[in-house]
């Protein structure tokens, strides 16, 4: 992910209050939650680009979508953000700290395409098996695409396991092309 060299002091200060504080597991859970917002709502992040809206608006809103035990270093942290005018990279600000946290905790994030929505014992499955081929602690994050048809893709460290239908079904007409060509 592409995240502007002016940001990372944002992200590694954010990191190390959080240690400090020993907030960092709710700090963490309220950037990802208003990462989610923002990726689940385009209008949203148009919102936060609006410069004729006061920061402290905006703040308000983003602070609706934070858990109940947020702490108030990342409500201070959005509020810095909102004087420095940089609400409008709050999305890739907030990835790359959930990125950052990950990495200095150990957590390896993988993310999974599937083609339907996945239940709670298949999520613990699928990550458990993950975590025993990866020898490490793995954090999932699930999107659903329909046009799969079944199965999943795995993505990991800028590869892809491709198990879905669509990709078989695939491999099966290029091979039934070349044998009867």
């Amino acid at each position: 992910m592409f995240l502007h060299k002016d940001f990372m002091p944002y992200v590694v200060a954010l990191y190390r209050q959080a240690v400090e504080e020993d907030v960092l597991k709710h700090i963490t859970a309220a950037a990802k939650a208003i990462a989610k917002a923002l990726l689940e709502s385009p209008d949203l992040l148009s919102f936060l680009k609006i410069s004729f809206i006061p920061f402290e608006e905006k703040i308000t809103i983003l602070e609706t979508l934070t858990p109940s035990k947020t702490p108030p270093l990342f409500l201070g942290f959005l509020t810095l953000l909102g004087q420095n005018r940089k609400l409008s990279s709050l999305e890739p600000i907030l990835n790359k700290f959930i990125e950052y946290a990950n990495h200095k905790s150990g957590v390896k994030h993988i993310r999974i395409t599937s083609a339907f929505a996945l239940d709670t014992a298949t999520k613990k499955a699928l990550q458990a098996a993950l975590e025993s081929q990866t020898k490490q602690s793995v954090e999932l994050s699930i999107t659903i695409d329909p046009t799969l048809i079944g199965g999943i893709i795995i993505h990991y460290n800028h590869h892809e396991l491709d198990l879905s239908l669509k990709n078989a079904i695939f491999s099966l007409k290029s091979t039934l092309k070349e044998l009867y060509s």
